[in-house]
């Protein structure tokens, strides 16, 4: 596996070429285009992306330990392959719609300021997540460990407390109608 070590990307557009079967340690990718690409078998070891476009990338066996996404465009992506070895990311005021998380451990995966309009969380240990003022429309939560999640400042979000454990979430009283939309109530 080839390294790379200590390096900023700025403005570049990757090739699967370059993705496959390499580790990356504490880079920084800037303003950088993955979209469409099919990477298997990398690792991203404390990199942090800012700004880039991740839209409809298919990611097998990839490792992301440690990584921030801040403002990126991560549209459409299937997390659900992902290497789950020591998995840790992070993501800020970015955008995830139509994206997939299946059985995948997330514990403590902060999502702040995002969009995760239409993204699955199905079967999921999303324990001590925080959903920090992000937009949760339309989003599925099916069979989840949602305990000591935090969704107080989330919004638009549906889920259903018969199909997901909740013990110790974390709600606000204007967004518990969230918990209760199968209910048809009026809640005023």
């Amino acid at each position: 596996m080839k390294l790379e070590s200590d390096k900023d990307f700025l403005n570049k557009r990757f090739t699967k070429q370059e993705l496959n079967s390499v580790e990356f340690d504490s880079c920084r990718f800037i303003n950088c285009d993955f979209s469409n690409l099919n990477i298997f078998s990398a690792e991203f070891l404390d990199c942090v992306f800012d700004s880039c476009n991740f839209t409809s990338i298919v990611l097998s066996d990839v490792s992301f330990k440690n990584t921030e996404f801040n403002e990126c465009k991560l549209v459409g992506v299937d997390f659900s392959s992902l290497n789950q070895f020591l998995l840790s990311m992070s993501f800020k005021k970015s955008v995830l719609d139509f994206s997939s998380f299946v059985n995948l451990d997330l514990k403590g995966v902060s999502f702040a300021e995002c969009s995760l309009k239409s993204v699955q969380f199905i079967s999921c240990d999303l324990f001590k997540c925080g959903f920090n003022y992000s937009n949760l429309e339309s989003a599925i939560f099916e069979n989840n460990k949602l305990e000591k999640a935090d969704f107080r400042t989330s919004e638009n979000f549906n889920i259903d407390p018969e199909l997901n454990k909740l013990s110790g979430a974390k709600f606000s009283l204007h967004t518990l109608s969230g918990l209760l939309t199968k209910y048809n109530l009026e809640i005023e």
